[in-house]
């Protein structure tokens, strides 16, 4: 927290949990008024609040004094059920101010007519109920008992209880004129800082400002990107869109057609939650100085309920690290790979295997994915498909291919199949006899003597 006179410090930035509950500007109170200011403001509300305090010194008035909290995240868009899709950041300024005295006098309010009644604005650090100033004339003034044209008229509370309404000329005769001066100064100065402020702040309340995505809306979106398309990685070099523009650009869209059409389903937003939880334990557990960078800064970008500005990509990284995460445990888990192919090229064969992983491969030309499947035997099989992608299943499956060519990756055996296709139920006791047969061995006959 910084407090500011004319001379002020920088403010150090920290993001915090958000919240709905955040600090409120009571428009109405005495003393010291807090106001949520943009943060992409609060450095013009500085030079103005500098500029004020600089009219201060000449008039021989009071500074403003200001102090600055530290940014906060603001609910800004919601979704039809309610929930938060956006915020934007906004940092707390409080104001403070002192009743302005003079001469056992205090300068309480200022009044101002209009058309259907008087406009009243309490000086800040005033007490005074306004209520029954809304009807009266705005013109009368109690020192020279007149009304004539004025622009306002100020209401002063003496300490022993008096009170009176005077004009600004006859500020002069009733307090003396370098009281008058000053009085009437401290009062505009006041009062235009905060209205300043006000302006600040309304400015962030009708939609402008960085406007952030809400934590799990943009993971769930992430999802459906990387379950349609693959991850693509910012540092990639395939001319392929990345994942988190895509998804960037589909969460801002204002294309109800849009919209719709790339609105995660509850299996992307149920990944995106289990993805968020996964991050949040691995690395959270870990103590600060034994993360590496990737950790400590994905951990950073997601444990709030907003994203920052520059953390998007971190957060959408997260998605595709827990995929991986998720193919390493089914490595893990399925039969141990043998060095061997599963059979000899162009050959027509028939297998059982786990699915271990799908892998959305985009290049300038096309869009394939890549399946990863286990035998029963240990036989690494892949298979590229550009029109099918099969269901994520964890049951061991019935297929048949033909075997296109051998390959090796990272010292594993390989075997690159076309024409995949998984066993229908009314052809699948036909293709496990034919299995079961392979299986067993050969008997030699021999001839006749």
């Amino acid at each position: 927290m910084t407090t500011n006179t004319l001379d002020h410090q920088d403010v150090q930035h920290d993001d915090h949990t958000a919240t709905d509950e955040v600090p409120d500007c009571a428009s109405e109170a005495a003393g010291p008024r807090t106001f949520r200011i943009p943060q992409e403001n609060l450095d013009d509300l500085r030079r103005t609040f500098e500029r004020l305090n600089r009219r201060a010194l000449k008039l021989g008035i009071a500074p403003i004094t200001w102090t600055e909290g530290e940014p906060f995240p603001v609910p800004r868009d919601r979704d039809r059920l309610g929930a938060v899709i956006s915020w934007t950041m906004a940092v707390p300024v409080t104001i403070e101010a002192s009743p302005i005295v003079l001469d056992g006098w205090s300068l309480a309010a200022v009044l101002e007519p209009a058309e259907h009644g008087t406009l009243t604005r309490r000086v800040p650090g005033a007490t005074l109920d306004l209520a029954p100033f809304r009807t009266v004339d705005a013109t009368w003034c109690d020192h020279c008992r007149t009304s004539r044209r004025r622009t306002e008229t100020f209401v002063v509370v003496h300490e022993g209880g008096d009170l009176k309404r005077v004009g600004r000329q006859c500020l002069k005769d009733f307090l003396g004129h370098e009281s008058a001066a000053m009085l009437a100064g401290a009062a505009e100065h006041l009062l235009d800082a905060f209205a300043l402020a006000e302006e600040a702040e309304e400015r962030g309340a009708a939609g402008g400002g960085v406007v952030l995505p809400a934590t799990l809306p943009f993971l769930a979106m992430v999802a459906r990107m990387i379950r349609e398309n693959g991850w693509v990685p910012r540092s990639s070099h395939s001319g392929a869109t990345p994942t988190v523009e895509r998804a960037l650009l589909a969460y801002w869209s204002k294309d109800p057609r849009v919209r719709e059409a790339t609105k995660p389903t509850d299996d992307d937003i149920a990944r995106a939650e289990v993805a968020r939880a996964w991050a949040l334990d691995t690395f959270g557990a870990k103590p600060v100085e034994e993360r590496t960078d990737y950790e400590h800064n994905a951990w950073l970008s997601i444990r709030t309920e907003v994203v920052g500005r520059r953390q998007t990509g971190l957060a959408a990284s997260v998605v595709a690290a827990h995929l991986r995460h998720l193919e390493q445990l089914k490595l893990q888990q399925a039969s141990p790979p043998i060095d061997a192919w599963l059979a000899t090229e162009g050959e027509r064969v028939t297998f059982y295997g786990h699915l271990l992983l799908t892998k959305m491969i985009e290049s300038a030309f096309s869009i394939s994915t890549l399946h990863r499947i286990r035998t029963r035997e240990g036989h690494t099989v892949v298979w590229f498909s550009t029109s099918e992608k099969l269901c994520d299943d964890q049951h061991e499956r019935l297929f048949t291919a033909k075997v296109k060519r051998h390959d090796t990756r990272n010292g594993e055996k390989q075997t690159i199949v076309t024409r995949l296709v998984e066993a229908r139920d009314d052809a699948r006791q036909r293709l496990e006899a034919k299995i079961a047969k392979k299986a067993q061995p050969r008997v030699q006959r021999r001839k006749a003597a």
